[in-house]
């Protein structure tokens, strides 16, 4: 069985977590944000697209949304102060 490890490279349940326990905190975080609708139908079509082949489908997409949305906005700001 491979072991999740966080971002640190370290195996979750040295941070004392259980991957349920995560798993549930995530899923709580989720739905707050549906309620204060920063998240919408579009964010659950992503999960749709992610499976085993990509499991980190959601964050790269997300990831890559947010990189653009600064370069658009640093060149707005650009012709904005010309």
């Amino acid at each position: 069985m491979k072991k999740k490890l966080d971002k640190t490279g370290l195996p979750v349940w040295m941070l004392g977590l259980s991957v349920e326990s995560l798993r549930a905190d995530m899923n709580r975080l989720l739905a707050l944000l549906f309620h204060q609708g920063v998240l919408d139908e579009q964010f659950l079509q992503l999960q749709q697209l992610q499976d085993e082949s990509s499991p980190n489908f959601v964050s790269e997409v997300v990831n890559i949304y947010f990189h653009e949305s600064e370069k658009l906005l640093r060149n707005l700001r650009a012709l904005l102060y010309v």
